[in-house]
């Protein structure tokens, strides 16, 4: 190739490279989920999406301890946690979340920090092993958690962001809201959420709304299931599935790094749910009680493990505590951080068998036909059902 080719050759290239050189460069700049660095010339936000905004904090952020949950948690204020625990806390919780997840999360989080303490909802998720959400799915965001920094900014590269670099936007749907990691996520004021606690009643003026829908839905299909004896056949392998699941996600980093203290919280569901368990859905039921005590008694000989539990607690039978089966009023998410600072609650080899034995007597107790009567009565005449 002579000289006169390859200098056009080399002119095309740059031609092309140089459109892209220049994306990246005011990406780079304007990095409005701050990847790569703090915000420059606006203050400091929080994106909606905690699982891409995650991803700057722990590079950038100033902390040393996490809660690292799913809605469960997100009600759950960091800053009470660092009064009553010690430490810096952040909540980096994400809306249904699962272990696979946060496992991602809890690497770079170990890797990039000296982590003083981690609290962690335990929920249901390991019944099914669920390994990413379809709302948020893991190509969207899991390569922000690997080792390789140069792909980071595959996160910018759509059209949204793309229209947010155009305009150099500050707004919300751009580069996230002016709050603090206190509880960024919290949704306990929600007018839609706070309306539904409160009681029975307040459940029923819901009766439209599709979580509680889906109460009446599982209660019923329970009770039916109970009446004709069509209980749901246990699988033999899900427990080792749960087990070897929770292993490979989070008791991993808990042996690989002793010295940040794991505070791992059964969530206080209602009653009803995990009455439905005991009572219609022996291989969920034996498999979460199974989980309890292997990881109780794995407690027993990790020092910088703590499990928590409430199964043997009262408030569980309190519908007003709740606006749906799973999500529970702010003063159980703080009181989950009192018994955690206190160490009450606490499930260890000492007391498992007997907080085992309590849970399961209380869900089998449970009255689900008194429920889901009820429920009928509020639900069904909206749907057009024959009450």
């Amino acid at each position: 190739m002579d000289r006169r080719a390859r200098k056009l050759v080399f002119v095309l290239i740059l031609s092309a490279l140089g459109p892209v050189a220049l994306l990246f460069g005011a990406f780079f700049v304007y990095d409005p989920l701050a990847l790569f660095h703090p915000p420059w010339g606006r203050p400091a936000t929080v994106h909606g999406n905690m699982r891409l905004h995650a991803a700057g904090e722990i590079r950038h952020g100033d902390f040393d301890s996490v809660i690292l949950g799913t809605s469960i948690l997100e009600n759950s204020s960091a800053l009470e946690a660092s009064r009553l625990l010690g430490g810096h806390f952040v909540n980096l919780s994400i809306s249904a979340g699962d272990f696979f997840e946060r496992g991602l999360m809890l690497q770079r989080l170990l890797e990039r920090h000296p982590i003083r303490r981690v609290i962690y909802s335990l929920d249901f998720i390991y019944l099914n092993q669920r390994k990413g959400y379809p709302v948020f799915p893991l190509s969207t965001y899991d390569y922000l958690y690997d080792s390789n920094p140069f792909n980071d900014i595959r996160a910018y590269l759509n059209w949204h962001f793309l229209g947010c670099l155009f305009r150099w936007s500050r707004s919300p749907d751009c580069v996230g809201r002016e709050t603090t990691l206190d509880r960024p996520n919290a949704w306990m004021d929600e007018p839609e959420y706070a309306a539904r606690f409160g009681g029975f009643d307040a459940w029923c003026r819901a009766g439209d709304n599709y979580q509680i829908r889906d109460v009446y839905e599982k209660v019923s299909a329970a009770v039916n299931a109970i009446r004709t004896g069509t209980l749901e056949a246990p699988d033999a392998g899900q427990t080792a599935r749960a087990i070897d699941y929770l292993e490979n996600n989070l008791v991993y980093w808990i042996k690989k790094y002793p010295d940040t203290r794991f505070d791992l919280v059964f969530p206080p569901y209602s009653r009803a749910k995990l009455a439905i368990w005991y009572q219609s859905r022996p291989g969920d039921a034996q498999t979460h009680l199974a989980v309890i005590r292997y990881l109780a008694e794995l407690s027993g000989r990790l020092p910088n493990l703590h499990v928590y539990g409430f199964e043997d607690q009262d408030f569980l039978d309190d519908i007003a505590r709740y606006k749906d089966m799973d999500h529970f009023d702010p003063e159980i998410s703080a009181l989950m951080t009192r018994s955690i600072g206190q160490e009450a609650h606490r499930i260890v080899p000492q007391n498992v068998e007997r907080y085992l034995a309590e849970a399961e007597r209380r869900g089998r107790a449970y009255r689900l036909d008194a429920l889901a009567a009820r429920l009928a009565a509020c639900v069904e005449p909206r749907t057009g059902a024959l009450p």
